[in-house]
């Protein structure tokens, strides 16, 4: 923690006031009263990007308590994070949902439309074909400010399924990070990444070794990894819902 930061954090202990203002127009400042930083929890991390739109970075946020009167009208605060994960199930129509920062020139606005037309797709088709039950979910973790946001979650069988624009190595990695961290909170028999094409061959095998499953489109249907594995070995599992037994050899790697 910065000297600024760590300034704040003992005010108390250094017999210093803490004192806050709000900016106002024309350069003017307005005096708020007099505050003090919360004794049991006094501050969470949250990810932001530096001023002007720059590196994301871990930034503090300090829960103050009045001392005495304040001034409240028009003040905003965020939500302060529980103690306690909470995870909210949602339909897969929903839009609006909250994401986690990333760098803002590595995700373009195409791949995040590829990415939503991708999961309106492939979530009709689990309907529609399988008659699976499919719903995007959201995650707050424990003393976490910003949610984790499901992309898509087969409730029918238990599949857990982030969606990437593009099938790069960037976005491999990506998903494969994201679904480990969702898979914490979620009971998943199943770990998948959906795709707009099917990725590079190293791309699959890495997958392949990870037990994540991965979907493309090819033309009005859908292929797996998995049942390109399950052909090579002499079976065919095109355009069925998986037996338990197939869910389960592609749950993600084994973790300690």
């Amino acid at each position: 923690m910065a000297q600024g930061n760590l300034a704040v954090l003992n005010h108390r202990v250094n017999g210093r006031a803490l004192r806050l203002f709000r900016s106002a127009s024309g350069g003017v400042v307005e005096y708020l009263g007099e505050f003090e930083v919360d004794a049991e929890h006094p501050y969470y991390l949250i990810d932001a990007p530096e001023i002007d739109g720059g590196t994301i970075r871990n930034v503090f946020v300090f829960r103050l308590r009045p001392v005495g009167e304040v001034k409240q009208d028009g003040a905003r605060s965020p939500r302060t994070p529980q103690p306690r994960p909470t995870i909210t199930q949602l339909p897969v129509e929903a839009e609006g949902i909250e994401r986690t920062f990333t760098e803002p020139s590595r995700e373009p606005q195409t791949a995040q439309q590829r990415e939503t037309a991708l999961i309106r797709a492939y979530s009709d088709y689990a309907i529609a074909q399988l008659g699976h039950e499919m719903v995007k979910q959201r995650i707050v973790p424990a003393w976490e400010a910003t949610p984790l946001c499901i992309d898509l979650y087969d409730r029918t069988v238990q599949e857990l399924i982030e969606a990437k624009g593009t099938a790069t190595r960037e976005g491999i990695h990506s998903a494969i990070g994201q679904l480990l961290d969702y898979a914490r909170y979620v009971d998943a028999k199943r770990m998948t990444i959906l795709v707009p094409s099917r990725p590079r061959t190293d791309l699959a095998k890495l997958c392949e070794s990870l037990r994540i499953d991965l979907i493309w489109p090819n033309g009005s249907s859908w292929e797996r990894l998995s049942e390109e594995s399950s052909r090579d070995e002499g079976s065919s599992t095109s355009q069925r819902s998986p037996t338990p037994e197939e869910v389960g050899e592609w749950a993600g790697p084994s973790l300690p």
